[in-house]
Formats: structure tokens, C-alpha cells, sequence
């Protein structure tokens, strides 16, 4: 079996590697956390016994980040220290996962059985690890903090006890020196491992003494002394108040205090500090310790951003379900009346009182239909045709149409970038895109402003993306719009895509402009950033990832075509019921021969009834009992000659990949007219 001993004194390795091998063991080792940790992930022991204070990276956290790994932690951990000998460091290391502590030296036939018992207790890798297991990362630096003071404190009083014992024998000077520098040793790799540095203040002079982790805390150079007016030069406006406070009262009232504060060194960097003290009336000072969490501080402010940016994408996610659904059962209902509608103002002449009623409810039906089609764009269940495009071209296009858009009051200026990468993606998007920012643009504006779009091209690295996670990386193509309106506070942008969420009057928006850009962007693998400041403007930078492949037309955009009656026989499918007979209305109207199904069940019988009859099949997409993918699968592996038209308030993933049909598939989208329907029967119908 193989054991990996970390030590960083050959000796200790020396020694326990002997006890091993007599033992049939087979070691390896490793001078440090840090290369303990990359030799296990490369080749896993049976069993590691770790010292505890090592450069580089020590024990405590050697162990915290091996029960991290899912493959490392079924693998014993076992404490062997001679420096952490007090019974709360066996408990916090037992709390990291450590099944055994052991301090130095100990008896060779207890170190094999502890060894033999360690090994018998490997835990099976597939047990899910308790919350408990793994402190949190507070409770893992407080935990690991009070350790490492308790061995500052003990080093302190030993160098104490060490010159008393000077001061009585003075024959024994060299054996106390030589342990003196020991113990110096020893807290010198515990101030630079922990970041920490211990502080003293003369209450009588107000000097300060440091030792020198403070020094490289403060980026000073060590031959200066400050006093305590002088170090608070170094204190942030807001920590100075809270430290001259803590001082004050370990001074007078002789609290202990335990704060948090910010610094600008003397080279300008700002770091986070944690300061802890307490008063020593009989010695006439306060004493303390420092230690740097500058790192663990970023560190959780950015897990703390992250889980802020999924919480907000689970979010919008959660709403563009929402949104798709809803859209989907009000896209039926729409159908229904603008079939109908459709139908009975064919058969009134314009001049008939009802005519204008029924052109009014045909209008508001049709508004109605656009506000869902924005919301199956946010829900990125929008149909698209995406082909090669250049972007400079297809927004040159738009800018007569975007000038009249936003008014005369307001400037329009176009920045194209030249050599602007091609983009593969539907052309009617970009004209939504720039539709909607622009009117958003247009309505933060009070007055006179200027709407600035820009185009250009972006590369993302690793790098880049690491300091700025909100971007991604890759090749990306780059439309922006800034203006120059009221701006926003980092309270609306927050909300700024979710549907219906406006901050505009009632009456005077839907709230679904920018959640439409929002789906758009996504349907597209983009992302989207947002700058803004109140009372100074806002930038949307829309980043949608590069063509890479070859350039030239590309469009799978069915052609327009005329109103053609038909005589073929079209079996329809649909689960909801006023839509059925309103398509079998319009199919009747145009001169097929009807069938009708109301479940997939039905639709096989009667197909089975009429075999090799029914030219087409017309099926809805989302149905009970199977989907009309797999019924269209069905019934044309038994009749070959059957071709299929689906219809469905939104596309689904059975027949589109991110809103973009399948080769070969034929899709009409609720509500449609007549003339849409009967195109596309054509279509379908004379397709190979």
C-alpha cells in the first residue's frame, strides 16, 4: 500500500519513511502542502500522514482543500505535528475530516496501529459528504486564525520563559539561545504563512513596534518607527474612526477589540486588514496582532458576485418558462379570433355596420399577437432564419427607419468599424435589436440627446474573463448603443430585462423591449453588458459570437407564395378543440378534404382507416400522450407518402435547435391567417 508522508524536515521523513518499509508500506513524500496536494491528484496514496506548520501551504489548509476533492477525500488524512499540540488544534483538525492526531514523538508500535486503523477506515467515494463535513470558509479562517494565534501566543511566552531562563544561568546561554532561535524561526514561518504580524503600543510614548510582517503589511521599510498618530495616516476615511475608537478604549476603559479595516500602503495598494488587541496595564501597553486578508476578502467578494449573477440568470430563466408557456395558451386563444375574425370579414362587405367592429377586434387580436411573439423572443422560443450577414450593411438599412423612430430632436450617429466579422443569424433580429434600444434610448432622453451606435469586433481571453466574469470567452462581434439620457441606478438595472418591468408611466410602455433583446441575445449564444450612472447616460454593448465559416447567402426563409386552393386529403391534429375546428374551417375553405383528429390516438386510427389516402399531416407540437414529432415518425414510416406541416404557439426543442428548424421540417407559428396557412400547406406539400 502507498503512504504520502509531507514534512518539511527530512529527518521527521527519514524516520517515519524507516518505520514504513519495515512494515512492507511503500512511501512517498512531499517537502509541502502544495506538492503533497499536485502528487495525489496525480497518482492517489492509500493513506497520507501530514505535518502541520510547512511553507508554501501548511497542513490545516492541505487538508481543507483534500476533502474538496471528491476523488482525495475517501482517502484517510492523518495529523503527525510536534508544534500544534494543544487539544483545540486536535479538534479543529478532526472538524477538517482528519481521522487521527498525532503529536511528535510517538511510540513506533503506536504509529502502526494508528496507521493499520486509518487505512481500515477509507470511506467509500460514492457517500454524499454532510454539510458538516467541510467547515464553511469563515468557520475554516476563524478555525484556523485562532490556531494560528494560540501558536503565536505560545511561541511568545516560550521566548518569554526562554529569557528569564538567561537571566537566572547564565551557563546555559548557548542551549537558550540556540532554542530562542528556534522559536523565532518557528513564528517567523507562522507570521508569513498566516500573514500575520504581532504589534506592541507604549501607551507612554505612543510608539509602535511591529515585527516584520507588519513592515511588508504597510510596504515600509522596516528601519522606520512609527508612531500611533502615523500609522493612522495609512487607515482608509471610513477604518480610521473605527481603529482610533478600538485604541482608545483598550487604552482607558481596557476593552479587547477584534475589527476589520482597510489601509492604503505607503506604495498605495489598499488592503483589508484584521486587527486584534488588548491591553497590558502592568507592562504600560496594548498588544495585539495584524494579519493581511486581503485575498480571502476578494475572494469572497467574488463568490459573493457570482452567486449573485446565477441567482439573477436562475431568475430570468424561471420567468422566460414562465413566458413561454403563457404565451403559448394565449397564442391559441389568439388564433381562434383572428381565424375567425378573418373569416367573417370575407364574408361582409366593407360598407356592413359590423364590419368595423369586427376590423377593430381583427387589430387589437394582431397588437395582441406581436406582444407574445416579444415575449417567445425573451423565451428564446421565437422561430428564426439565420443566414451569413454583414452587420455594417444590415444596419446601414435601418438607419432611415431608426431616424424617424427616435424624432428630430434627437441625433443619430453611426460609428461602423470596418472589417466588421460576418454574423450568422436572422437579419429581423438585428432590426429588433436596434428597434428596441433605440426607442429605449429615445425615451431616456428629455429633450435634445445624441444616440450613438457603434459596431467593431471583440476577442475574450482567460485572462480577461477571469477579473470580469460577467463577459465570455471567445471571438465575438459588437453592436453598441449609447445615449446621452437620465441613466439608471444599480437598482433598475437589476430588473432592467424581466418582462413587463418598466419605469416608465402607465400607458406608455409594455416593459418588453429589452427583455425581447435580452431572449434575442441569448437565442444567439451572445451576452450583454450594461453601463450606466444616473443623470449620465447608459451603454448597452451586445456581444454576439463571430461566423467563422465560409461567407455567401444562406437563407432557409421559405419563399412567399400565393393563395393556391388545394384538393388533397389532410388529416389535422389538434388537443385543443376551437382550434381544430377553426383550422379544419380554413383547410375546407381553401378546398382540401378534412380529417379530423383530436388526440394522437384518434389520428393513428384514422390514418389506419384511410391508409395511403392522406397527403398530409398537420399536427400540433405539445400534445398528451406523445408530441407531434413522434407522431409524425409513426405515421410516415407506414405511409410514405405522407408529408407533415406542424403548427404551435411556440417552437419546441423536438423540431428546432435553439429556435433555429431542423432541415426537412415544415412549421407554421399561431395565430397565422389564411394566406399564411395555405402557403405553407404549398410549401409542405411539394417538398421532396
Amino acid at each position: 500500500m502507498s503512504i504520502l508522508i509531507v514534512d518539511d524536515y527530512e529527518v521527521n521523513i527519514y524516520q517515519l519513511q524507516f518505520l514504513l518499509n519495515s512494515h512492507h508500506y511503500t512511501v512517498v513524500s512531499a517537502v509541502n502542502g502544495a506538492e503533497a496536494l499536485q502528487m495525489a491528484q496525480k497518482d492517489p496514496p492509500e493513506l497520507i500522514i501530514s505535518d502541520i506548520l510547512m511553507p508554501v501551504m501548511d497542513g490545516f489548509s492541505l487538508c481543507r482543500e483534500w476533502m474538496k476533492d471528491a476523488r482525495l477525500r475517501e482517502i484517510p488524512f492523518m495529523f503527525y505535528t510536534a508544534t500544534y499540540t494543544d487539544e483545540r488544534d486536535r479538534e479543529f483538525a478532526l472538524k477538517l475530516g482528519a481521522v487521527s492526531f498525532f503529536t511528535k514523538p510517538t511510540e513506533p508500535d503506536v504509529m502502526i496501529e494508528a496507521v493499520e486503523s486509518a487505512l481500515k477506515q477509507k470511506i467509500d467515494p460514492h457517500q454524499p459528504v454532510s454539510e458538516e463535513t467541510l467547515p464553511e470558509e469563515t468557520g475554516f479562517l476563524r478555525g484556523y486564525n485562532e490556531a494560528l494565534i494560540r501558536k503565536l501566543e505560545d511561541k511568545m511566552n516560550q521566548v518569554e520563559q526562554i529569557n528569564l531562563e538567561l537571566q537566572k544561568d547564565i551557563t546555559e546561554r548557548k542551549m537558550i539561545e540556540q532554542a530562542l532561535q528556534t522559536s523565532q524561526s518557528l513564528l517567523g514561518q507562522t507570521e508569513e504563512l498566516g500573514r500575520i504580524g504581532g504589534w506592541e503600543l507604549d501607551i507612554a510614548t505612543f510608539r509602535l513596534s511591529w515585527t516584520d510582517t507588519i513592515f511588508n503589511i504597510y510596504e515600509i521599510d522596516t528601519r522606520f518607527t512609527p508612531t500611533l498618530d502615523q500609522s493612522l495616516e495609512y487607515y482608509t476615511s471610513e477604518s480610521r474612526p473605527v481603529i482610533e475608537s478600538a485604541v482608545k478604549r483598550a487604552i482607558a476603559p481596557g476593552e479587547s477589540f477584534d475589527v476589520v479595516v482597510n489601509i492604503n500602503t505607503a506604495k498605495n495598494n489598499l488592503r483589508t486588514i484584521h486587527v486584534i488587541g488588548r491591553a497590558d496595564h502592568e507592562q504600560g501597553k496594548v498588544v495585539g496582532f495584524y494579519q493581511d486578508i486581503t485575498d480571502y476578502k476578494r475572494a469572497e467578494d467574488e463568490r459573493a458576485k457570482l452567486e449573485a449573477q446565477l441567482q439573477q440568470m436562475q431568475r430570468m430563466e424561471s420567468v422566460g418558462r414562465l413566458a413561454g408557456g403563457v404565451a403559448h395558451d394565449f397564442n391559441n386563444m389568439l388564433g381562434v379570433i383572428l381565424g375567425h375574425t378573418e373569416i367573417v370579414l370575407e364574408q361582409l362587405d366593407p360598407s356592413e355596420p359590423l364590419y368595423e367592429d369586427i376590423e377593430e377586434i381583427q387589430k387589437a387580436a394582431t397588437r395582441s399577437a406581436e406582444l407574445t411573439r416579444q415575449l417567445l423572443t425573451f423565451a428564446r422560443k421565437q422561430t428564426v432564419a439565420p443566414k451569413v450577414m454583414s452587420l455594417n450593411d444590415t444596419i446601414t438599412g435601418m438607419l432611415k427607419m431608426l431616424n424617424r423612430m427616435i424624432g428630430e430632436n434627437i441625433n443619430l450617429v453611426w460609428h461602423p468599424k470596418l472589417d466588421v466579422w460576418p454574423l450568422y443569424m436572422d437579419p429581423s433580429q438585428i432590426d429588433q435589436l436596434l428597434a428596441n434600444l433605440c426607442v429605449n434610448a429615445r425615451d431616456a432622453i428629455d429633450d435634445t440627446g445624441v444616440i450613438t451606435i457603434e459596431t467593431g469586433n471583440r476577442t475574450f481571453d482567460d485572462e480577461f474573463c477571469a477579473s470580469n466574469p460577467e463577459f465570455n470567452i471567445g471571438q465575438f462581434v459588437k453592436i453598441s448603443v449609447n445615449d446621452t439620457g437620465c441613466g439608471m441606478s444599480r437598482e433598475v438595472q437589476a430588473h432592467i430585462f424581466e418582462p413587463f418591468f418598466t419605469t416608465k408611466a402607465v400607458g406608455q410602455g409594455t416593459g418588453l423591449g429589452l427583455a425581447t433583446v435580452y431572449g434575442i441575445v441569448k437565442q444567439n449564444n451572445g451576452f450583454i453588458n450594461v453601463y450606466s450612472e444616473p443623470h449620465h447616460g447608459t451603454t448597452f454593448s451586445i456581444y454576439i459570437p463571430r461566423y467563422a465559416g465560409a461567407t455567401g447567402s444562406d437563407s432557409k426563409c421559405d419563399a412567399a407564395k400565393p393563395v393556391v386552393p388545394g384538393q388533397e386529403t389532410v388529416l389535422i391534429v389538434e388537443d385543443e378543440m376551437a382550434i381544430l375546428r377553426l383550422v379544419t374551417k380554413m383547410l375546407q375553405q381553401l378546398g382540401y378534404h378534412v380529417l379530423m383528429a383530436g388526440t394522437p390516438g384518434d389520428a393513428i386510427r384514422i390514418a389506419e382507416e384511410h391508409a395511403n389516402e392522406i397527403d398530409l399531416l398537420i399536427t400540433d407540437v405539445i400534445m398528451p400522450e406523445m408530441n407531434g414529432c413522434e407522431l409524425s415518425k409513426l405515421l410516415s414510416a407506414k405511409y410514405n407518402n405522407m408529408k407533415c406541416l406542424y403548427m404551435s404557439g411556440y417552437t419546441a426543442d423536438v423540431i428546432t435547435n435553439r429556435g433555429e428548424l431542423y432541415d426537412g421540417v415544415h412549421f407554421v407559428q399561431k395565430p397565422f391567417t389564411v394566406a399564411e396557412l395555405a402557403a405553407k400547406l404549398r410549401v409542405a406539400l411539394t417538398s421532396d
